[in-house]
C-alpha cells in the first residue's frame, strides 16, 4: 500500500485500522498466554485432587445430575472405578429418608446457592453402606449460568461409628453411674462451682418429697430459701449452716436435721453430710450427702425413752429394789425402797448398809447373813418372808428374794435384792377364811377339779343338789355323778374349759334328778398355765319346767295363728268375690245414669237437681267404700300369704329408677284426689337390685298413698340413694309426724295411729306391717324418722347386685 500518495485523512484511517488489528491480534496473544496459564493450573488441580487422602472423592456433576468427573480416590471410598460411576447421581443413594435433602440441596446449588455441609448415605460396591459428608459449589459459565456443580466429599462412616460407639459408652457410663447413685441409700447432691445441681438422685426425691427435675440446673441457694428449709422442723438453722458451707466453701459439715411429714414425704431424720470438691469437672464446687438415720434415731430415742421407763416403772411398782456389792454396801435402789429405810432420796441410800437404815439391829444382822450365804453359794433364795421394821416405827410383813449379781467371766460382784410388803395379803388370809364360811352357805355349788377330773372343793350345796357328801367325791373323779347322756356333757363342758374357753351348759344330777347350769371357767397358776376348772352350779329345775309350760302354750299359740290365718284367708276370698261383682254393677249402673238417665232428667226443678247430686255423692261414696274394702281384704290376703309362706316371689334384677317411676304413675289418683305434688330425686347411676317388681311398688305405693293421707301442704319427696352396699328409699313429707311412743310400734300387725285431723280412723293397720314383711325378704330393713308436727321420713333399704 502506497502510503505516500495518501491525503492526511486517509492516513488517519489506515492508522486507526492498523490500531484496531494490532488489539486485536494482541487480545489473541493474551487469551492463548491465559488459556495455557488455566490449562496447567487445571493440570495442577487434577493432580492435587487425585492425590487427595482415601477417604476424599472430588467430583463434577452437569445440570442433568449426571456426574461428568469423579477421582479416583472413589475406588478407595466406594470400591467404584471412576468410569463405573458416571452415572445419576441417585443411583447410588440409599433409601434412607434422610437422603430426600440431597434432592433439594442439588436443586438450590444448581440455582446458584451455595449450600452447607451435608451427609448422604451411598452404596458401597460390595452392598454395604458408607455415610459421606458432601460439600457442593455452584461452577457459572460466562454468562453467569449455573453450567455444573463440584463438590468433594469425605468418608465419615468409620468417624460415625466411632462417635455412635462412643455415645453409648458415654450413654453406658452415665447410666451405671446414674444407676449406682439411685440405687445409693444416700441421699447426693452435685453442686457446681456457682453452687447450680448439677445431680440428684432418688434418695433425695424420697427424703425431700421433691421430684429431682426441681433441682437439676437450679441455683442450690435459692432452692433453700424458697423450698428446701421449709421441710426442716428448724428451717433457719438449717438455712445457715448451709448457705455458710457455699459462702465458704473451704471446709466439712456435718450436722443432723429432722425433715417433718406431709403428704408428699415421710418423717424422717438426716445427718447431712457436705465436702468442697478439689478436681474434676465440678471442682470449686460442692457435694452434699444426706444419710436416713430414722431408725437408729428413734433406736437411740427408744433406748432412752426405755431407760426413762425403767427408772419410771422402778419407781412406781409397790416393790422395794435394791442392789449392793460384795460388802454388803448399797449401790443403788427404786424410790419405794428409799422411803421404805426411811430416806428422803436414792441418793441418800447409796453408799449405807442396812445398819445405816430404819431396821432393827438383829433384822440386819439376818439380811446381812443371807446376803452373805447368797454370794457365797452363787444361789439365789426366793420368799424370805420376814417381819421387819418400817421407818414410821411400824411392823410389817415382807416377802424378800435375793439374787447374786456376776459379772461376764461369773465373778460375784454383788447382790440384786426384791422385797414386796406382803402385810395385807397375811390379813387377806383371814378374809378368806370367813369367804369359805360364806360359800359354804351359798345355795349354788361351788367346785374345784384339777386337770385330771379329780375334785378339789365342793361347798355345802353339793350334798342337797346331788344326794352325795362332799367328802365322798373329795380327791375323786366327778364322773359317777351322771347318767351317760349327762356325764357327755359335762366331759364337753370340762374338756372345753381346760382348752381356755369359758362355757354354760345344762347338766343333770344322776341321783336326784335336779338340772343345774354350769358355768365354768380355767383356773390358772402364777404363771398363766391351766391347772384346773372353777365352777358355779345354779339349780334351774323350775325354771325348765315354766320353759316347757312356755313352749307348750306356744305351740298352742301358733296353732290358733295358723287356723286364724286360714280363717281370714277364707272369709276374704269369700268377701271379694260379691264385692266385685257389686262394684262393678255399681260402675255401670253410674255410667248408664251419667250418660243416658241423667241428660233426660229436667234439673231445673231444684228438687229433682238435689236427688241428682244426692244420688251421684251416693254412688262416689258406694265406689269410695268399695274401693277401700277392696284395700282392706288385699291386705289381708297378702298378709295371709306371707306368713304362710305362699308368696311367689319371682326375683329379678330391676332397676330402680323404673320401679319408682312406675309407682308414681300409680299414685297418679292419690295425689290428684289429695291435690298435692309429689317430687322425685333419684340419684344417677344407681345399680340393679334383686327383687319381685310388684312388691316393691306396693311398699312405695302405700308410703305414698299415706304421706299424702296425712298432709295438708307439699309437695312430697321420694328420693333414692346409694348408702354403703345397700339402696336407701324415702318418702318424705311434711305432714302431722309421728309420736317417738308410735314409732316403735308402726310397723305392727293392725296397729294404727289416731289422726286428730281425721274423723274415724280408717283401714286395718296392715299396710306398714306388710311393707316391712317385703322388704325384710329383700334382704333390707324399713324405719321412720319422724317429729309431730314436723313431718315424716319412712326409709327403706334394699341390697344392690355387686358390680
Amino acid at each position: 500500500m502506497n502510503y505516500e500518495k495518501m491525503t492526511k485523512a486517509e492516513l488517519i484511517r489506515e492508522l486507526n485500522r492498523l490500531e484496531s488489528r494490532l488489539e486485536i491480534i494482541s487480545a489473541r496473544g493474551r487469551a492463548e498466554k491465559v488459556e495455557e496459564k488455566l490449562k496447567v493450573s487445571e493440570e495442577k488441580y487434577k493432580s492435587l485432587i487425585e492425590n487427595l487422602q482415601d477417604n476424599f472423592i472430588f467430583y463434577s456433576h452437569n445440570t442433568e445430575g449426571v456426574f461428568t468427573y469423579v477421582s479416583t480416590s472413589i475406588m478407595n471410598v466406594l470400591g467404584y472405578l471412576p468410569e463405573e460411576f458416571l452415572s445419576h447421581y441417585s443411583k447410588y443413594m440409599t433409601d434412607n429418608p434422610e437422603n430426600e435433602k440431597v434432592v433439594k440441596q442439588t436443586a438450590l446449588s444448581l440455582k446458584g446457592i451455595k449450600q452447607p455441609p451435608y451427609e448422604v448415605e451411598i452404596y458401597h460396591k460390595n452392598g454395604s453402606v458408607r455415610t459421606l459428608k458432601v460439600q457442593e459449589v455452584p461452577v457459572f459459565d460466562e454468562q453467569g449460568r449455573v453450567s455444573a456443580v463440584d463438590g468433594i466429599a469425605e468418608d465419615v462412616t468409620n468417624r460415625k461409628k466411632a462417635a455412635k460407639v462412643l455415645w453409648e459408652s458415654k450413654e453406658k457410663y452415665y447410666s451405671l453411674v446414674n444407676d449406682i447413685l439411685n440405687s445409693s441409700m444416700v441421699g447426693i447432691f452435685i453442686l457446681d462451682k456457682k453452687f447450680n445441681v448439677v445431680c440428684a438422685n432418688q434418695a433425695i426425691e424420697r427424703f425431700f418429697g421433691m421430684r429431682k427435675e426441681c433441682f437439676i440446673g437450679k441455683d442450690k441457694k435459692q432452692l433453700i430459701c424458697n423450698h428446701i428449709k421449709n421441710i426442716f422442723e428448724n428451717p433457719k438453722s438449717f438455712m445457715e449452716t448451709v448457705i455458710a458451707t457455699y459462702d465458704n466453701n473451704t471446709y466439712t459439715e456435718s450436722f443432723e436435721c429432722h425433715v417433718l411429714s406431709d403428704g408428699k414425704r415421710e418423717e424422717r431424720y438426716l445427718e447431712h453430710w457436705s465436702m468442697p470438691i478439689d478436681t474434676g469437672v465440678y471442682k470449686g464446687g460442692r457435694i452434699e450427702q444426706y444419710t436416713d438415720i430414722t431408725k437408729s434415731r428413734k433406736t437411740k430415742d427408744a433406748l432412752c425413752e426405755s431407760q426413762k421407763m425403767l427408772g419410771i416403772v422402778m419407781d412406781n411398782i409397790p416393790q422395794s429394789i435394791y442392789w449392793k456389792d460384795t460388802k454388803s454396801v448399797y449401790m443403788g435402789c427404786n424410790k419405794n425402797f428409799a422411803k421404805k429405810a426411811g430416806k428422803e432420796s436414792v441418793e441418800e441410800v447409796i453408799g449405807k448398809t442396812d445398819y445405816d437404815l430404819a431396821w432393827k439391829k438383829e433384822e440386819s444382822d439376818f439380811f446381812h447373813k443371807c446376803d452373805r450365804r447368797v454370794m457365797d453359794t452363787k444361789k439365789p433364795e426366793y420368799h424370805i418372808v420376814k417381819r421387819r421394821q418400817q421407818a414410821d416405827g411400824k411392823q410389817a410383813w415382807f416377802d424378800t428374794n435375793k439374787i447374786p449379781l456376776c459379772d461376764f467371766m461369773g465373778n460375784v460382784i454383788g447382790i440384786l435384792g426384791t422385797s414386796e410388803d406382803i402385810t395385807e395379803r397375811q390379813e387377806a388370809e383371814g378374809i378368806i377364811e370367813k369367804f369359805k364360811i360364806l360359800i359354804n352357805n351359798i345355795s349354788d355349788l361351788a367346785y374345784i377339779c384339777d386337770a385330771n377330773g379329780n375334785v378339789l372343793y365342793l361347798n355345802n350345796a353339793f350334798e342337797e343338789l346331788s344326794g352325795h357328801k362332799p367328802e365322798e367325791f373329795i380327791g375323786k373323779p366327778f364322773t359317777p355323778l351322771f347318767d351317760k347322756e349327762n356325764l357327755k356333757k359335762a366331759m364337753e363342758l370340762y374338756t372345753k374349759t381346760l382348752e381356755g374357753k369359758t362355757l354354760r351348759r345344762e347338766v343333770t344330777f344322776k341321783n336326784t334328778g335336779i338340772v343345774c347350769e354350769y358355768n365354768n371357767i380355767p383356773l390358772r397358776d402364777k404363771q398363766g398355765n391351766i391347772i384346773g376348772v372353777l365352777g358355779i352350779a345354779r339349780n334351774i329345775t323350775e325354771r325348765k319346767k315354766m320353759e316347757e309350760e312356755l313352749t307348750k302354750l306356744n305351740t298352742t299359740l301358733q296353732e290358733q295363728d295358723k287356723v286364724r290365718t286360714a280363717f281370714m284367708s277364707t272369709v276374704s276370698h269369700e268377701v271379694r268375690t260379691p264385692l266385685t261383682l257389686v262394684l262393678g254393677f255399681v260402675r255401670i249402673i253410674d255410667k248408664k245414669l251419667e250418660r243416658i238417665i241423667f241428660p233426660l232428667i229436667n234439673i231445673d226443678n231444684s228438687k229433682v237437681n238435689k236427688a241428682v247430686k244426692q244420688i251421684r255423692k251416693n254412688f262416689k261414696i258406694i265406689k269410695s267404700e268399695g274401693d277401700r274394702l277392696t284395700f282392706l281384704i288385699n291386705d289381708i290376703l297378702d298378709i295371709s300369704k306371707i306368713e304362710a309362706g305362699k308368696i311367689d316371689w319371682q326375683m329379678k334384677n330391676l332397676s330402680v329408677a323404673e320401679i319408682i317411676k312406675g309407682s308414681l304413675e300409680a299414685s297418679n289418683s292419690f295425689y290428684e284426689m289429695y291435690e298435692l305434688e309429689i317430687v322425685a330425686e333419684i340419684e344417677s347411676g344407681l345399680p340393679e337390685v334383686m327383687a319381685n317388681n310388684d312388691k316393691l311398688k306396693q311398699v312405695l305405693i302405700n308410703l305414698i298413698s299415706n304421706a299424702l293421707k296425712f298432709t295438708e301442704q307439699g309437695p312430697v319427696l321420694c328420693s333414692a340413694r346409694k348408702v354403703n352396699r345397700e339402696i336407701v328409699i324415702s318418702v318424705i313429707d311434711k305432714g302431722i309426724g309421728v309420736a317417738e311412743a308410735d314409732q316403735e310400734r308402726i310397723f305392727e300387725k293392725f296397729y294404727q295411729i289416731r289422726n286428730e285431723h281425721k274423723d274415724t280412723l280408717k283401714g286395718t293397720g296392715l299396710g306398714l306391717a306388710i311393707c316391712k314383711e317385703i322388704v325384710e325378704y329383700h334382704g333390707g330393713r324399713i324405719w321412720v324418722e319422724s317429729k309431730l308436727g314436723k313431718g315424716s321420713n319412712f326409709s327403706f333399704s334394699i341390697p344392690y347386685i355387686s358390680e
